[in-house]
C-alpha cells in the first residue's frame, strides 16, 4: 500500500475546473461541473459531478462526498438533500453514464486513454493485467479500476476542500453498493476524510477460516497482489477517521460475515453498525437515519449516538439452546430491544429468528434453542419500537410433480401444477415472528 499510493499527492495537479451549467433548486445552488482527475498516456482524464450548497446557510460549512452504486450515476437529489441539511454536497460521475438532465453537448466523464467504467472494461474491477486501457505495461494494482476509482474520489475532496463556502477540515464520504467500497478504501487512505459511512460495500474478501466454511456462500480473495492492494483488507486498518458500517444482514456486495471478521483489524476507535435483519442490499428507514445523525455529530458536534452494545453469547451444554446477554449504552432510553439468531450457514439465505428477549437487572437476555452445537450460530440485537404488521399467513403448497400417480393433461403430459394444501398464519403481534409490514398495497 505504501508503494502504491506512498507518493501521490491528490492536491498537486490543477482541477482546472469547469462549471457545464449552473441553476436552483428550492433555494439550492447546483452546479454541473467538470474537473481534471489526472494525465495517464498522455491524456487527460476529466469527471463529471453535481455540486450543491445552499448560499444561505451561514459560515463554512462541512462538505460530503457521494459515491455512486454500480450501474448508477452521479446523483443530483443527493446533493441538493446534502445541501439542504447545511452540507456543500458533491456526487462524482465515475461510472460516466449520462448525467440527470443532460443536455445535448454537454460534456460528461472521459477517462482519456483508460477506463475504469462498467460499459467498456469491466474485466479489470478484478484484474490487475495490462492491456490497452490500463496504466502499466506490466501486472500492476495501478491497473486495477477500483484503484482508478479511488484516486478519482480523492481528487473529488481535492474539488471539495477548494470550494469557498467549504470547511476543509470538515469533509465526510459516503456511498452505497460499489460507492461503499469505495468509501471505505478512500477513508483507509486518505486522512481528509474525517467521517465515513460506507453503506453494503467495504468488508472485504472472506478470510480463510470463513471461505473454507461449507455452505457459506463466501468466495476467496483474489491473488496476494490483488489481497494486499486492492481488497478492502487492505484498506480496513488503515481507517482512523469515526466510521458507520450500514449494511442488511444478508447483503450480496457486502457480506455481513466478511465485515465481522475483517473489521477486527479497522483502525478506528469509533465505530458504529446499522444492520437491518432480513434485507438485502437495502435498508429499514429506522435504519438509514443513522447515516444522517452520524454526520451530525461529527462533522456538526451534534447529538451523540450510543456506543455499540456489549453483546456476549454462551452456549449450555446438553440443552440445546445458546444464551444471548446484550448490555446497551444509555439502557434508560432503550425504547425495545430484539435479538436475532441463525443457524444458517449461508450468507444470503440465511433466516434470521427473533428470540424472546427479557430485562435483567443490567440488560437484556434471550433464550436461543439450537439444534446443534456443531453448526454456526450468528446472533445480532437491535433496539425498536412500534409500527408492525399484526398477522402474517403463509399458504402452503405441494409440487404435483413430486407425485407418481399425478393426473395427467389430456395430451398424455404431466400436471406440473403447485396445489394449495393448508396455511400457516403467524401473529406478529409481539413481533417475534420475523415478519414486517412492507407495503400496505395489496393490489
Amino acid at each position: 500500500m505504501d508503494q502504491l499510493w506512498g507518493d501521490y499527492d491528490p492536491r498537486k495537479d490543477a482541477l482546472e475546473t469547469k462549471v457545464v451549467r449552473e441553476w436552483t433548486v428550492e433555494g439550492v445552488t447546483c452546479r454541473y461541473v467538470l474537473f481534471t482527475i489526472g494525465t495517464f498516456q498522455g491524456k487527460t482524464s476529466r469527471l463529471a459531478a453535481f455540486y450543491a450548497f445552499h448560499p444561505k446557510t451561514k459560515g463554512k460549512r462541512p462538505g460530503l462526498l457521494h459515491l455512486h452504486g454500480g450501474g448508477q450515476r452521479a446523483n443530483l437529489t443527493t446533493v441538493i438533500f446534502m445541501a439542504l441539511n447545511g452540507y456543500a454536497g458533491l456526487s462524482i460521475n465515475w461510472g460516466g453514464n449520462p448525467m440527470e438532465g443532460m443536455k445535448e453537448g454537454e460534456p460528461n466523464t472521459d477517462w482519456g486513454a483508460l477506463d475504469a467504467t462498467q460499459k467498456g472494461h469491466n474485466s479489470h474491477y478484478s484484474s490487475l493485467s495490462p492491456d490497452e486501457k490500463t496504466l502499466d505495461a506490466v501486472e500492476s494494482p495501478r491497473n486495477n479500476n477500483w484503484f482508478l476509482l479511488v484516486l478519482a474520489a480523492r481528487r473529488g475532496l481535492t474539488f471539495l476542500e477548494q470550494q469557498p463556502e467549504v470547511d476543509a477540515k470538515r469533509l465526510g464520504a459516503c456511498g452505497h453498493s460499489m460507492g461503499g467500497k469505495l468509501t471505505t478504501d478512500l477513508a483507509g487512505i486518505d486522512a481528509r476524510v474525517k467521517v465515513a459511512i460506507p453503506s453494503c460495500g467495504g468488508s472485504g474478501s472472506a478470510p480463510g477460516k470463513l471461505s473454507g466454511m461449507p455452505g457459506s456462500g463466501l468466495r476467496q480473495a483474489k491473488s496476494t497482489l490483488h489481497t494486499a492492494t486492492i481488497d478492502d483488507r487492505a484498506y480496513i486498518p488503515r481507517i482512523r477517521c469515526p466510521i458507520l458500517y450500514l449494511s442488511p444482514t444478508n447483503d450480496f456486495a457486502g457480506p455481513l460475515d466478511n465485515m465481522v471478521e475483517n473489521w477486527k483489524a479497522i483502525g478506528s476507535k469509533d465505530v458504529r453498525y446499522a444492520i437491518s435483519p432480513h434485507f438485502n442490499h437495502r435498508h429499514d428507514k429506522s435504519f438509514s437515519v443513522s447515516q444522517y445523525l452520524w454526520f451530525e455529530q461529527y462533522l456538526k458536534d451534534g447529538p451523540k449516538l450510543p456506543k455499540t452494545p456489549e453483546l456476549t453469547l454462551s452456549i449450555v451444554n446438553n440443552m440445546g439452546m445458546a444464551v444471548a446477554k446484550l448490555k446497551p449504552d444509555r439502557p434508560d432510553e432503550v425504547v425495545r430491544v430484539s435479538i436475532y439468531y441463525s443457524i444458517d450457514p449461508h450468507v444470503l439465505t440465511r433466516f434470521w429468528r427473533e428470540a424472546k428477549s427479557g430485562r435483567t437487572d443490567d440488560g437484556w437476555v434471550a433464550i436461543c434453542p439450537i439444534l446443534s452445537v456443531d453448526q454456526p450460530l450468528y446472533v445480532i440485537a437491535k433496539r425498536r419500537g412500534g409500527g408492525q404488521l399484526l398477522e402474517v399467513g403463509v399458504l402452503l403448497h405441494r409440487y404435483s410433480g413430486d407425485l407418481p400417480r399425478y393426473p395427467r393433461w389430456p395430451d398424455g403430459g404431466r400436471a406440473d401444477v403447485f396445489d394449495p394444501v393448508g396455511a400457516v398464519f403467524h401473529d406478529t403481534a409481539d413481533g417475534g415472528s420475523g415478519w414486517r409490514r412492507e407495503s400496505y398495497d395489496l393490489t
